[in-house]
This record gives C-alpha cells, sequence and structure tokens, in this order.
C-alpha cells in the first residue's frame, strides 16, 4: 500500500483518506472493502462516499455493510452532515446529554429542517462558531427535549418549563445555554478535523479557542460553562 504523505493524527481519518487515494488509483468497477469495527469510521464512510468507489463496503463485527443504500437513503445533504450529528451527540471525545440516547436523537436527525443539517454541515467546514449557528442548533437541542405539542425555541424557557410542569430532575433537563456553548465549540474541533478526512494536510483548531482551558499543570481540560446555572444568591441558600 502507498502511504502518501499527509498530517493525520486520527487513525479513523487516515483510513477514510487512504480509501479516497486507492479510489483514484483504481478503476471505478474496483471493489473497496474498509475494516474496522469502530462506528467513527462507518459514519465517515457515509459521509465522504461520493470520494469513494461506488461499490464501497465496510467489515464490521456485525457484518458487511454497503455504504451506498445508506448514503441513498439519508441523501447527500444529511450523509455529509452525519458525523458533526454522530460527534455533537456523544462519540468518544465528546460529551453527550443525559437521558438522552443516540436512537431518539436520529429520529429527530431524520426529521430535522434543512437548516439544521446545513447547521451541521458548517460546524465541520467553518473556522469559527457564530452566534447564528449556535441559535441553530440550540433548535435542535429543543426539538429533542421538548413534550409533544409544544414547540420551544429558548432553552431557559424550556428548562423552566420542564421544571415547573413535569418536575424534572436537572439530569433530565437540556444544558444550559452556557454549557450547551461550550460543547458545541467542543464539537467544532472533531467535527473540523473529520470534516478533513478526504484530504492530505488537516488545519486543527486551537482547542483553548473552543471549549478547553489548561490546569496548573498545564493538562487541557474542558470548559463546561462560563455562566452559573443560576445566581449566587440561591447557591447559597441551597442546603441539602
Amino acid at each position: 500500500m502507498v502511504f502518501e504523505d499527509n498530517n493525520h493524527e486520527e487513525a479513523d481519518t487516515l483510513m477514510i483518506f487512504q480509501a479516497v487515494c486507492a479510489t483514484v488509483r483504481n478503476p471505478s468497477n474496483a471493489q473497496l472493502t474498509i475494516f474496522s469495527p469502530d462506528t467513527d469510521v462507518l459514519v465517515l464512510a457515509i459521509a465522504n462516499y461520493h470520494l469513494l468507489l461506488s461499490s464501497t463496503s465496510i467489515s464490521m463485527a456485525s457484518g458487511v455493510l454497503q455504504i451506498q443504500p445508506i448514503w441513498t437513503a439519508l441523501g447527500v445533504d444529511r450523509a455529509k452532515a452525519l458525523p458533526t450529528f454522530h460527534v455533537f451527540t456523544g462519540a468518544d471525545n465528546t460529551g453527550r446529554f443525559s437521558g438522552m440516547g443516540k436512537t431518539t436523537w436520529f429520529k429527530i436527525y431524520l426529521k430535522a429542517e434543512s437548516d439544521i443539517i446545513q447547521g451541521f454541515q458548517m460546524l465541520s467546514e467553518n473556522n469559527e462558531v457564530t452566534e447564528d449557528l449556535i441559535s441553530t442548533l440550540t433548535s435542535f437541542v429543543c426539538a429533542a427535549y421538548c413534550p409533544k405539542g409544544l414547540h420551544i425555541q429558548s432553552i431557559p424557557a424550556l428548562r423552566w418549563h420542564l421544571f415547573c410542569k413535569h418536575m424534572a430532575k436537572s439530569d433530565k433537563l437540556p444544558p444550559t445555554i452556557s454549557t450547551l456553548k461550550q460543547h458545541i465549540l467542543r464539537v467544532h474541533i472533531q467535527a473540523r478535523v473529520w470534516g478533513q478526512a478526504s484530504i492530505a494536510q488537516q488545519e486543527f483548531l486551537d482547542p483553548l479557542q473552543n471549549g478547553f482551558y489548561k490546569d496548573a499543570l498545564g493538562q487541557f481540560r474542558p470548559t463546561t460553562t462560563e455562566v452559573l446555572p443560576e445566581p449566587d444568591a440561591i447557591i447559597e441558600m441551597v442546603r441539602c
């Protein structure tokens, strides 16, 4: 196998890059099989299928999956946005939403409006996270937590409604807007890496500008929030 010069730091993206290179070197009727038990690689293969041989499959522990039927079922835009959706809702190196599993998220993803799908794509393509983009992804989170029959687009309003009407415990509430923003920034780092899986030289974002800080020992730690979930006076009044 020929390994072209690259700066990939993840085996997952390197596999996709090599698959793209193999596609260029081989005839269009060749068969390409990626061997990996990792869901991340499956997601990346689906997102980059348009750059791979038409007869591309992935061999996983559950068996061999053809990529083309999945790509077709999702549609081009949802397929390309799938890696960002995957990392947003919880991957190996990002946090997940309490009490919300992948199945629930995926059902909402399949019904999501085009602006949300475009927002996921932008998170993997752009170097900056705008307030408009945060607002778009916030509406996706609200759709997941909002009770049936309601249409609440504000995180604070939704948290208050769930607390008052359903007496939801803290682990059943959506994250605060400040916590969600930090999550989106951390997702942005991984989404940009995965969004560049098909190219040799990737550009990496600065973690300190995207949801991380350095502790006293110089280790990167996630910034959970920049705003407390309630005023200091409330925190002081609460007693166990």
